[in-house]
């Protein structure tokens, strides 16, 4: 039985290697609502893979801390409709609101190698990207990977 990726929420696929190793911040903004054509799993021959990722820095306090970040990557490789999953207000502090603003603003400037179906066509695709803050030694730093979003397609 074939799943849509409009009709199903599965993480199927995270990039292997860590898009990004930060050292932190973050903000929101409303993105206009459009639809993406509908794929199945199996159409998707290739997941977008970062080729410009600036890297915010990070604070020792946020060790711990997950961010998701959501959005689209067009077919120019392009992020489009960048959110966080959660509302800036729902963090428990200002600075932790700040680095979570900072990092969605970030994440907009960054570049990508667009999806690419199995006719070698760039499609877009949704993705969520897990960013968790750690500590390494004595280094603070952020990883990050891009799962696909098998969810809706709707980019509110």
């Amino acid at each position: 039985m074939k799943h849509t990726l409009k009709n199903t929420i599965i993480a199927i696929a995270i990039i292997s290697a860590p898009l990004a190793s930060f050292a932190a911040n973050e903000d929101t903004s409303k993105s206009a609502r459009f639809d993406l054509p509908t794929y199945t799993i199996e159409d998707i021959a290739s997941l977008p893979e970062p080729t410009h990722n600036p890297i915010p820095s990070v604070k020792s306090q946020f060790v711990g801390l997950t961010l998701k970040v959501k959005f689209t990557v067009n077919t120019k490789g392009q992020p489009e409709s960048v959110r966080l999953a959660k509302p800036l207000s729902s963090y428990s502090d200002v600075e932790k609101m700040t680095f979570a603003s900072q990092l969605q603003e970030q994440v907009k400037n960054w570049k990508f190698e667009p999806a690419i179906d199995t006719n070698g066509n760039a499609i877009a695709v949704k993705v969520i990207m897990p960013v968790q803050v750690i500590k390494k030694g004595k280094a603070i730093s952020a990883l990050a990977s891009l799962v696909l979003d098998t969810g809706k397609q709707d980019r509110s």
